[in-house]
Formats: C-alpha cells, sequence, structure tokens
C-alpha cells in the first residue's frame, strides 16, 4: 500500500488541485489561476556533506505561467504530517535550490542549450508547508533559531526568513467547503479528526469527486480504521471497471462498497455454502464425531447390518436370538 507522504504528493500534481489552492492562499480563493497554467518541475540540488553527496528537492513544485491577471512565478508545496522545529533551515535550503534551478535555466536559454523551460530574468518564488497534524503548529522564524537577542553587533547585519505554514485541520467548515477541487476531502477528514481526537469520520456526501483514484488513496493512506481503510481500497481496486452513471460523490463510493459487499454474500449463499459461526462449527462438527453408527443403534431396527458383519464382533444379545431352542454360548 501506498504510504501519506507518496498519496498526499499524487494528490497535489492534479493541476485542479494546485490551482486551486494557489487560489486559495494567494487570491483570497478567487478563480485567478487556471488549471492549464501549471506546469511542474524538478527544482532538485544536491550538497555535499560529510563525505557524501545528499540530494534535496521538493514535495511537489511548479512554475505558474503568467496571464493577463497575473505575472509568472515559481510555487512549491511541503507537506508535513509532524512539526520540525528546523524547518526554516529546510525552506532557506529550497529556496536557494528554486533560485539555481533559474540561474541554469536562464543559461540555457541564453546559449540555447535546450532548457528545462526558457528563462530571461529571475521571477519570485512562493512556498508554502500545509501541517496535516491535528495541533496548531507555530514555528519560529528564521533568526529565532539562534539567540538573536545575544548577538546585539550583529542584528544590522542578520536577515530574518518567516515560513508560510497553513494548518490544515484547524481551517473551519466554511473554508473547506470553499475549496473547488478534492483537496476539500483531505482538509475536512484532517478537521474532523482534530475536532472528535481522532475517533469519528463523517464522511462529506454532497461533494462531487472528480480525481477519485487520487482522493481515496489519500484519504486511505490517512485514516486509521482498518474498516474504512480497506473499503476504500476494494472500490480503488475495482474502479477502472465500474461503470460509473453520473458524478461520484462519497455517498455513491459507500453505497457501491456496500452493493459490492451483498452482492458476494448472495453469491456465498447460493453456491450451497452455509456461514456458521466459529462456535457453531466447531459444535456440529464435535456432534459428527460423537454420533452413533447406524449399527450401533437399537437391535430391532438393525439385525440385518449386525449379521453382516464377523461372528466374533457380534454382539452377545445377537447371537442369542438366533440360537437354536436349548443352546447357550456357554
Amino acid at each position: 500500500m501506498p504510504n501519506k507522504d507518496l498519496c498526499e504528493k499524487d494528490l497535489l500534481r492534479v493541476p485542479a488541485v494546485f490551482a486551486s489552492l494557489v487560489n486559495l492562499l494567494l487570491f483570497d480563493n478567487k478563480n485567478v489561476i487556471q488549471p492549464e497554467q501549471i506546469r511542474y518541475l524538478d527544482f532538485s540540488a544536491h550538497f555535499f556533506f560529510n563525505r557524501r553527496l545528499h540530494p534535496l528537492y521538493h514535495d511537489v513544485g511548479a512554475i505558474v505561467l503568467g496571464s493577463k491577471h497575473n505575472l509568472p512565478f515559481l510555487f512549491c508545496f511541503e507537506n508535513q504530517t509532524h512539526s520540525d522545529w528546523l524547518m526554516p533551515v529546510r525552506i532557506f535550503c529550497y529556496m536557494a535550490a528554486m533560485f539555481l534551478w533559474q540561474i541554469r535555466q536562464i543559461r540555457a536559454t541564453c546559449k540555447n542549450k535546450d532548457p528545462d523551460f526558457p528563462l530571461k530574468r529571475l521571477i519570485p518564488c512562493v512556498i508554502f508547508t500545509l501541517h496535516y497534524g491535528p495541533y496548531v503548529w507555530k514555528p519560529k522564524s528564521f533568526r529565532q533559531l539562534f539567540r538573536y537577542d545575544a548577538y546585539p553587533y550583529l542584528q544590522p547585519f542578520l536577515s530574518d526568513y518567516k515560513i508560510n505554514i497553513e494548518n490544515i485541520a484547524c481551517w473551519d467548515r466554511e473554508k473547506i467547503a470553499s475549496i473547488h477541487s478534492d483537496f476539500r476531502f483531505v482538509a475536512d477528514y484532517c478537521r474532523q479528526m482534530r475536532e472528535s481526537g481522532g475517533k469519528t469520520y463523517d464522511p462529506p456526501t454532497e461533494w462531487s469527486m472528480e480525481n477519485v483514484e487520487e482522493t481515496l488513496m489519500t484519504l486511505a493512506a490517512f485514516s486509521k480504521d482498518g474498516d474504512l481503510k480497506k473499503a476504500l481500497y476494494q472500490f480503488i481496486e475495482q474502479f477502472k471497471f465500474y461503470e460509473q452513471k453520473g458524478v461520484v460523490t462519497m455517498s455513491s463510493v459507500i453505497a457501491h462498497i456496500e452493493e459490492r459487499g451483498r452482492r458476494e454474500a448472495e453469491k456465498t449463499v447460493s453456491g450451497g455454502k452455509e456461514i456458521l459461526e466459529p462456535g457453531k462449527e466447531r459444535f456440529n462438527a464435535g456432534k459428527r464425531r460423537n454420533a452413533v453408527h447406524p449399527c450401533h443403534s437399537r437391535p430391532e431396527n438393525n439385525d440385518r447390518a449386525w449379521m453382516q458383519r464377523p461372528k466374533r464382533l457380534r454382539p452377545a444379545w445377537l447371537l442369542r436370538q438366533h440360537l437354536p431352542k436349548g443352546a447357550s454360548l456357554s
């Protein structure tokens, strides 16, 4: 089964989901960025530490193409389930990697060396960290990681760096419902887990689902309920062969899973197999072991069966019945 990190990335790699979150976070949920403007890119870089080369890459990054409403810019998402006190340093490194990538593209464009994306100048970069944990994460700024007040002679020369954190589980119901993509299912799940202490989840049945596989895989990866996880995986396995009529909602998903279970139960019964509880099955097996053989039943009903057995195995009462008058077994 895929892990949580991979499922989060797969969902964010859907252009409609990516564009809806950019609109929500940057443009007050106005429909400014369209899915057609999203171009996913690899901003990976490497650094040498302790005699080893280490990769440095983002979770999901893309360039948002310009339009009549906006100029082009780079946007990246970082997924976090737990807080990390070194997140300001990580974001600082990710930002540096994005600008290094731009420098390589500008040089390749000027020299006509087939760049990954043609650029002639540097463009802004924005990074948001999506925190899915059930608590509020208030990260420190870059200069709060060290004793900033203890260096008054360096303060005029030290730059601060603020990171953008979104605590998904703390979004309210209205904000989540306003999201124009399937990410609202994940956000609503995180909200319910926080409010119920991880005990209950009531799937929203009125929202339509566009990216069924990516959304259900993410919910299954997040869920700690074994029954819900199994049901979602069962639906995903047969989704490609499912002749769906109309839009897909969580209500239709649950109804389809229940219908599939009912058909399997009917198939088992029609096949002549009786479904017994474990205790009942053991009890019936014991009755079969302790059942009286026909030859051991009452003599008046089974004389013929006993007479077919060897003489030495015939009981005394049967031999007495067939003795001549006046004879005895002694």
